[in-house]
């Protein structure tokens, strides 16, 4: 499960915040380029590779035994997850109307359940001898949870 891709106004509060915490980082993104300048042009949200692309291209090499580049330690990958994470997810640690957005239709699917339970119609589809429900999402639908109920930790 992820947000509605179509949803307009969603698409436009994640534009905007991508664009303010694009500006935050000015000064990370320039230390970041400077650090990989024998690697990439430039690092930013929207260079080739992008910052999340940087990320999970190094992220997945390291997890899967290759060696980087002395310059490329855990800092370096750890100051690209800050960025990366402030740009997926900072509209929902800031704005409510995102978080709402980003979360509905995950909300929708338990509150659904919830009153199906509580008004007893889940017998009549099946769920009545459930003992737990599991649901899968996106992280872009995940952190909005995790940020409504205090568990997100910025990761």
């Amino acid at each position: 499960m992820f947000p509605n891709p179509n949803c307009y106004r969603l698409r436009q509060l994640s534009k905007d915040f991508t664009r303010v915490v694009a500006d935050m980082s000015r000064d990370k993104f320039a230390s970041l380029s400077q650090r990989l300048k024998a690697y990439v042009d430039d690092v930013s949200f929207d260079s080739h590779p992008s910052a999340n692309g940087l990320l999970d291209t190094l992220i997945s090499a390291k997890t899967h035994g290759y060696e980087l580049p002395k310059e490329i330690d855990d800092q370096l990958l750890r100051d690209l997850e800050d960025l990366v994470v402030n740009e997926w997810f900072y509209g929902a640690m800031q704005s409510n109307e995102v978080r709402r957005l980003g979360l509905g239709r995950l909300a929708g699917e338990i509150k659904d359940r919830m009153v199906r339970r509580a008004n007893g119609t889940d017998k009549q589809i099946g769920e009545d001898n459930y003992k737990l429900a599991i649901y899968s999402g996106h992280d872009t639908t995940i952190a909005p949870l995790l940020i409504i109920l205090g568990g997100f930790d910025k990761r």
